[in-house]
């Protein structure tokens, strides 16, 4: 994926990168920060690929609360955003933090390098931690995703970092019924017309309505987006409710020219 997409969109590092100042990575990404879990929500768990993530067993994990058992959980279907929709075996209790998590701490957990047993950095834990902790709120009656306003090219940007890295960025203004946080998007982007050589990004909206895709030397391949200025690529956005709805994109897909564009301030 969404994913991200860039987006929460969260990366995965190999060795090299770690030198050009990327951020720690989370080993796995639930997709719940930032967005609204009720009692009918179903979750999104996105493994990261490197190293460290491949060691982790995902069978083990379970949504934590303190001071009680575990919950499993069951995955619905692997498709179509090549992660795991999932749900938990019991239902989760309203008003309680919740981490998922694995049964065996993820302190515990090690890699191999160079035949040598390395720990997890406790920084990668908390950070993982951190990024997949939520609490479930009361029932609501929402209504399916729909637009109200269709993407609009909010931002185009190519830029080279102090390390001379290059970054792409393109964000996109829009807007539908619910809250940013009430749902996801997939966005499927290509730069043939017949989407031939289109690619996939599980993502969300930020709170105010900008979705945003990205590529830097941290980005993992499957997350992101490389583009140069002068190129045309086509879009199509599907949304997601929080329950696993998905509304897909109706009509032609959108059309857009890549020129530098800075966002409206």
């Amino acid at each position: 994926m969404k994913t991200i997409l860039a987006i929460l969109l969260g990366c995965s590092l190999p060795v090299a990168a770690w030198a050009t100042g990327c951020s720690i990575r989370p080993l796995y990404n639930l997709h719940t920060r930032g967005h609204n879990v009720y009692p009918d929500s179903v979750f999104w768990l996105d493994v990261r690929t490197d190293n460290e993530a491949k060691q982790l067993d995902v069978r083990t994990l379970e949504f934590q609360r303190l001071g009680a058992r575990g919950t499993g959980y069951q995955a619905i279907t692997q498709n179509p955003y090549g992660m795991v929709q999932l749900r938990p075996k019991k239902p989760l209790q309203i008003g309680v933090p919740y981490t998922f998590t694995t049964k065996k701490p993820l302190d515990l957990q090690y890699v191999y390098i160079t035949e040598e047993k390395e720990w997890l950095s406790s920084d990668r834990v908390s950070v993982t931690h951190t990024l997949n902790s939520f609490m479930v709120k009361p029932a609501v009656n929402l209504p399916l995703p729909a637009w109200v306003a269709y993407p609009k090219l909010h931002e185009v940007s190519i830029y080279a970092d102090m390390h001379y890295d290059t970054h792409n960025i393109i964000k996109w203004k829009m807007k539908t019924n619910l809250q940013a946080n009430d749902y996801y998007v997939y966005v499927t982007l290509a730069k043939k017309a017949d989407f031939s050589d289109a690619q996939g990004y599980f993502t969300d909206v930020s709170w105010n309505n900008i979705l945003s895709l990205y590529y830097s030397p941290c980005s993992e391949s499957r997350d992101s987006f490389r583009f140069q200025f002068g190129e045309t690529i086509w879009a199509k956005f599907d949304l997601i409710s929080h329950n696993g709805v998905m509304v897909p994109w109706q009509g032609e897909p959108l059309k857009f020219e890549l020129q530098e564009t800075k966002p409206d301030r």
